[in-house]
């Protein structure tokens, strides 16, 4: 795997708390932060930049029609188009294939019928972004996102913009139960409260953890010795406390925190998806 560039100029490597955000990301946040990272990734995006993306925007709504065929992101484990990976996990819109994220939730739209307010989509008025995502089949995504946390749907039937009533698709399918009813719950609460509160979006446990590796792994990037990149993860007052009698401690965590984060970009990220 090569090596590249800084991410965008706002991260700087050797400070620990430019990354002091990243733990308070809820798990599916952190499959996008670690994918950014992967140099192919980067590479395919920056090559198909100028051809990936019809935009245009219906009432405040981004309104996106990709010509891209999945199969060309079903190595990401995304739905086309690609993502601007300089974008970080609070920025990015980020649509994965409901192939890998168990929590995108499978949802009908009808025209007609009895109902009340609370069946229909709340494509405006509420506190995150909306994106619609008419992929090269024709089917419709929906993606609310703000600050790392994300609502994603996978929409047949009418176009959600005729759409009179939204039906989430019961059973659950096999295999996910957990993630299909926890995404249904946000599903709920977002259409009760025009939000993604965090309290259903809770910072993911080894947050800390990952914020090391991507740390340690961003410095190996930039071609930092272990030295330099055990100093900025510790700090310089505890390095130069510890570097003489635990150096070997040190060096160990540094390779640890690179390893680890190499084989998270090179596609271990999937696991915060399933």
């Amino acid at each position: 795997m090569t090596r590249l560039q800084d991410l965008d100029a706002s991260t700087d490597w050797q400070r620990r708390d430019s990354y002091h955000w990243t733990t308070q990301l809820p798990r599916r946040a952190w499959a996008w932060e670690l994918l950014r990272r992967n140099a192919d990734y980067r590479a395919a995006w920056s090559a198909l930049t100028p051809s990936l993306r019809a935009k245009r925007h219906i009432s405040g709504i981004a309104a996106i029609k990709s010509s891209i065929p999945d199969a060309n992101m079903d190595g990401w484990g995304l739905i086309a188009p690609f993502e601007n990976p300089d974008r970080d996990a609070r920025e990015a819109n980020v649509f994965w294939s409901s192939h890998v994220c168990r929590t995108v939730l499978p949802v009908m739209a009808i025209r007609g019928g009895e109902h009340d307010v609370s069946d229909l989509l709340p494509l405006t008025g509420h506190l995150c972004r909306t994106l619609i995502n008419v992929d090269a089949s024709g089917r419709q995504h929906v993606l609310f996102t703000h600050d790392g946390r994300s609502l994603q749907l996978e929409v047949r039937g009418v176009s959600v913009f005729e759409a009179e009533r939204l039906l989430v698709d019961i059973p659950p399918p096999a295999g996910s139960p957990n993630n299909y009813f926890r995404a249904l719950k946000q599903f709920s609460d977002f259409m009760r409260h025009g939000e993604l509160r965090r309290s259903l979006y809770p910072p993911y446990s080894q947050g800390r953890r990952l914020a090391e590796v991507i740390q340690a792994l961003d410095g190996w990037r930039q071609g930092a010795t272990h030295r330099k990149i055990a100093q900025a993860l510790v700090g310089e007052e505890r390095f130069e406390r510890d570097w003489r009698h635990q150096r070997s401690h040190l060096l160990n965590r540094v390779r640890r925190a690179i390893k680890r984060g190499r084989v998270l970009i090179a596609g271990d990220y999937r696991r915060f998806l399933a």
